[in-house]
């Protein structure tokens, strides 16, 4: 995400990372608890999921949805356009500092310049030149954060809006996972062999009887 200005407290991050795996074993073992199918899904366990681990589609996953998979480019892209975009900031960082070198250095060598010293005027204009390929670069470089960061952001809004819609859906989801896999299997035909067939009430063999 771009532009966070909140910053996670160690103890906070360490403490969620803790407690996420038996968390999630005291809802598995609730569940097993109950009577029925132990492959049912769960809607606490995939809401849990979903704000956990939703950013890469863990609760599509969990309710074996293949469009989990959507959130992985999406997530892998949002990664990207971060370190694309720090790399952006880095080169902001440095052209600002060259920006501000010239501008420096421009106000210290007009006073040479003025007392009329020996290559004074030479090296004012190298100053020049260095203010303006540095106002150049730091224009390129602002154009390519921006970029970036509005690359990241438009992934990150199209994340939101995905998560949105899923956790409406969730209730849904699990039932129709519930009840795909809960579905009777199909009734199979019993093809009867005579030879193996029991012998009648009578006592005769029924294939005694046939010619």
């Amino acid at each position: 995400m771009p532009n966070l200005t909140f910053v996670l407290p160690h103890w906070l991050y360490w403490m969620l990372l803790a407690l996420l795996p038996p968390l999630v074993m005291l809802l598995l073992g609730r569940r097993r608890q109950h009577p029925g199918p132990a492959a049912l899904a769960s809607v606490p366990i995939a809401s849990f999921l979903l704000l956990t681990g939703g950013f890469v589609g863990c609760h599509r996953f969990y309710l074996k949805s293949p469009l989990g998979r959507v959130y992985v480019p999406v997530f892998i892209g949002i990664l990207l356009c971060n370190i694309k975009g720090r790399e952006a900031r880095n080169q902001v960082s440095l052209a600002t500092n060259g920006v501000v070198s010239g501008e420096f250095k421009i106000e210290r060598f007009k006073t040479p310049l003025g007392n009329g010293r020996a290559g004074a005027a030479e090296r004012l204009a190298d100053a020049e030149q260095l203010l303006l390929r540095s106002r150049q670069a730091l224009a390129a470089a602002g154009t390519q954060q921006q970029r970036w960061d509005d690359g990241s952001r438009g992934l990150a809004l199209l994340t939101l809006l995905l998560l949105a819609l899923d956790a409406a859906r969730i209730p849904g989801l699990c039932r129709r996972y519930n009840t795909r896999h809960t579905q009777p299997p199909p009734a199979v035909g019993i093809v009867c062999d005579e030879r193996q067939a029991p012998p009648a009430a009578n006592g005769t063999n029924p294939r005694s009887t046939r010619r």
